[in-house]
């Protein structure tokens, strides 16, 4: 297990940032703005002639009304009123606008469009990314050769350094847009602020908010244009070991339940995973097992009674800082029936939930290893009656979904399948024999030519199974000792152990 330093989080949102899942509120006394935090601020709105709209950010102490204390970011002051075009625009140097052909005389409208929606100003490409330059032909903020309305990302014409050594939770922060030309109108129809750190295993993010609010005309100074308030919307973490997702739970013809999830192979920040589970409709999740990172994504649940119940899993990734990130849960099915008459079955079953899905198919047959497409019925069916079922023999149903995740490796196709439902009563007679606990060891596990057993009982019956529950290698009244696994293929199995006193299972991963 990786090293940790425990920092328990409580989870409840999600949006971007290093990889997703978001928490309670990080805490920023401690955090001081530098040249390594991600700052965006984005506005939308309405307004003729953008070319003489001047965007900037304003902070100041919490409590303050001095002028002198606010501290300005001149995102992109307004070029249309300005002569002086070879040296500077509102004391940026023009070069740093990216302008190509800066307008060359007083009163010049550079860009008469219309418009800016989601227009944005950024540190950095995003947190923890490459820093943003002006003089980037990719992000020049130039509004001479932006088209309208203005959009997307550009870098700002001045520096965010004034805001360097700042805490973002013990300032206000503003923006304001100047208008330096008259007979034009346009409203402020929201404007975002992002404010990111990147910190150990997670992206610490504040946002800011705040909408409608009219541009004032003829007020290209800072002591003319409105202050814009901004409020606190969010603050969230952004964990770097992303959020876990299942693949799928299906039911093994060997009657457990197999639960696959999605693995990042080179994630530093992945610990171990935690696996959950809960009886519907009424159970309560209690952690079944956990997963070291190095094992593979895969967990046989062989205490689960598929043919009885529908259970709800879910899993967690606890990251090497401690914090636990939950993924959405999936639902197996569960499929039972009534006889009407002879040969009219009535299915009944509780739908799969944690894939999407447009179509379940049922399988009959009177073998339960050579079961045949019956019909095909909508996602949202719940029963069909099947008025033609064999008479006279054992007859056997099973669901079948197409998985559009298909990412378990180890079950290329893509499905998932319920239980069986069988008039068949001695089919599952061997969930009767409790699933015991019987400590055994498999070694080494991953393994590739040879696996050791060890057990405590005198004797057993072993079976090794793929996880259709096909068995491979059997061995009655096997005592312990090495056997020969050279001709399975790479992937995992299940080993099955039976004893006089019950039935144990692990898991047996071949390389």
């Amino acid at each position: 297990m990786r090293k940790m330093a425990l920092f328990p989080i409580v989870l409840i949102a999600s949006l971007f940032g290093c990889q997703q899942v978001c928490s309670q509120n990080p805490d920023y006394s401690n955090y001081v703005i530098d040249e390594n935090t991600y700052i965006k601020v984005c506005f939308t709105g309405t307004h003729t002639f953008v070319s003489d709209l001047g965007f900037y950010l304003v902070a100041s102490p919490q409590n303050s009304s001095k002028t002198s204390e606010y501290i300005e970011v001149k995102l992109m002051p307004a070029i249309g009123l300005y002569s002086d075009a070879t040296a500077s625009i509102d004391g940026i140097p023009v070069e740093n606008f990216g302008c190509i052909d800066p307008p060359p005389w007083q009163f010049y409208t550079c860009n008469s469009g219309n418009d800016f929606n989601n227009f944005c100003f950024s540190t950095h490409s995003n947190i923890g990314g490459a820093p943003i330059s002006s003089i980037d032909p990719q992000y020049a903020p130039c509004v001479c050769e932006l088209e309208t309305p203005l959009e997307g990302l550009v870098a700002s014409a001045g520096p965010w350094n004034p805001l360097y050594g700042i805490n973002p939770a013990n300032t206000n922060w503003f923006v304001q847009i100047r208008d330096c030309y008259g007979l034009d109108v346009g409203t402020l129809d929201w404007v975002s602020l992002y404010i990111g750190f990147n910190i150990d295993c997670g992206c610490h993010y504040r946002h800011f908010f705040q909408a409608g609010y009219i541009i004032n005309e003829n007020t290209c100074l800072f002591e003319d244009a409105p202050l814009v308030p901004l409020v606190v919307d969010l603050d969230y973490i952004h964990y770097s070991s992303g959020t876990p997702k299942i693949c799928q739970v299906e039911t093994s013809a060997a009657n457990y339940n197999v639960l696959s999830w999605v693995k990042d192979y080179n994630n530093q920040f992945i610990d171990h995973y935690l696996i959950y589970r809960k009886q519907e409709p009424n159970g309560s999740y209690f952690q079944l097992s956990q997963s070291d990172y190095d094992q593979e994504p895969t967990f046989l649940d062989g205490t689960a009674q598929p043919h009885l119940y529908s259970y709800r899993y879910r899993i967690s990734v606890i990251d090497t800082c401690g914090n636990e990130i939950q993924s959405l849960s999936h639902k197996t099915f569960l499929l039972s029936y009534t006889i009407e008459t002879e040969g009219v079955w009535n299915l009944l079953w509780q739908n799969y939930e944690g894939v999407n899905y447009s179509d379940i198919e049922i399988y009959r047959g009177t073998n339960p290893d050579e079961m045949e497409l019956l019909t095909t019925v909508p996602a949202s069916a719940t029963a069909y009656t099947d008025n033609e079922a064999p008479m006279g023999s054992y007859v056997y149903y099973q669901l079948k979904i197409v998985n559009p995740n298909n990412c378990n490796a180890q079950k290329s196709e893509g499905e998932i399948v319920s239980n069986i439902a069988t008039n068949d009563e001695g089919y599952y007679l061997h969930q009767i024999t409790p699933l015991i606990q019987t400590q055994f060891t498999l070694s080494p596990n991953p393994t590739s030519n040879t696996v050791f057993v060890s057990f405590d009982a005198p004797k057993a019956k072993l079976s090794i199974c793929d996880l259709n529950g096909k068995s491979l290698i059997v061995k009655n009244d096997f005592t312990g000792g090495e056997i020969n696994i050279g001709h399975l293929k790479a992937g995992v199995y299940v080993v099955k152990m039976e004893t006089d006193e019950g039935i144990a299972v692990k898991k047996l991963i071949v390389q």
